[in-house]
């Protein structure tokens, strides 16, 4: 079995990781244009990094020593076309539809509907025979539960559960949400478990209503994504949540490298994850480090 202790603080068995994988699907994310500078001045600060195989390869420094989570799945992207089937399904559901400007419309809903579902469609891409000789302690596998190719990346996700453990490394379990799927503690509660019970060592996911749930029906320790960026006092106050709740650290990234000020909000996350600091106190400091001149 791969021990995910090897990547949590010896201190508080809690972790806080750097999400910098975007790029593999949103191409030049904004706030991750050039990964090198994004990542550099951050990595002082958290506990792992979760980079894709180029951005590894090309951008992190040489002497880091910070333990690395590749991204280990993809071959989808947020741009999707398919016009025999756009215009099937248009064809379908505008019957009896005259105005051609809802026409257009619907057109437009489906293409959304579409590029969605296919995001689901992911294969490995890094083996775990090569993240071994890369020397990265772990690989992150996105499942995509109740979408379209979710049997294939569950699947994605076991084997890469049975290679990992042959070469040691940790797999993370990612599950990814859809714009059609709830984020509401009985699907998380479903996809977490999904993924533990195909050998995830630990599993991220979102924080939402009802977190309790979610972390008491799965045996594998929780991490919680940030998501979308929001304002620094809204993200610390539901990383202390989720924390609170069960969530063994974080693995954020938008909320992170977008922050007018990265560096003070990373250490404001990790304040909270490792020292139980408030969310107000964590916001507090985060403004302090905004305003502080930087020093050699």
């Amino acid at each position: 079995m791969s021990d995910h202790m090897k990547i949590m603080n010896e201190k508080t068995g809690r972790i806080v990781m750097l999400a910098v994988d975007h790029g593999y699907f949103q191409g030049p994310t904004s706030g991750l244009e050039e990964p090198g500078k994004t990542v550099e001045p951050l990595l002082a600060w958290c506990d792992a990094v979760s980079p894709t195989k180029g951005v590894f390869l090309r951008c992190m420094p040489p002497e880091s020593k910070t333990p690395v989570i590749l991204r280990a799945s993809g071959g989808n992207a947020i741009v999707y076309s398919d016009p025999v089937e756009l215009e099937r399904e248009l064809s379908i559901r505008s019957a009896g539809l005259a105005d051609e400007t809802a026409r257009e419309a619907l057109r437009g809903q489906i293409a959304d509907e579409i590029v969605n579902r296919e995001l689901s469609n992911e294969s490995i891409t890094v083996s775990a025979a090569e993240a071994a000789r890369l020397g990265v302690a772990g690989v992150s596998v996105s499942v995509y539960v109740g979408a379209c190719y979710q049997k294939e990346s569950i699947l994605n996700l076991a084997r890469m559960s049975d290679e990992g453990r042959r070469e040691g490394l940790i797999v993370l379990g990612i599950t990814a949400v859809g714009k059609e799927m709830t984020r509401d503690a009985r699907y998380l509660g479903l996809a977490t478990r999904i993924a533990a019970e195909h050998g995830a060592d630990v599993v991220k996911t979102y924080y939402c209503e009802g977190f309790e749930r979610v972390v008491r029906g799965c045996f594998a320790p929780i991490v919680i994504a940030g998501g979308k960026k929001v304002p620094e006092r809204e993200a610390l106050a539901f990383c202390s949540r989720a924390i609170d709740e069960g969530a063994v650290g974080v693995d954020m990234g938008r909320n992170i490298f977008q922050s007018a000020h990265p560096v003070a909000m990373i250490q404001a996350v990790r304040a909270v994850v490792h020292e139980d600091l408030s969310p107000d106190a964590a916001y507090e400091m985060f403004e302090d480090l905004s305003v502080a001149p930087l020093t050699d």
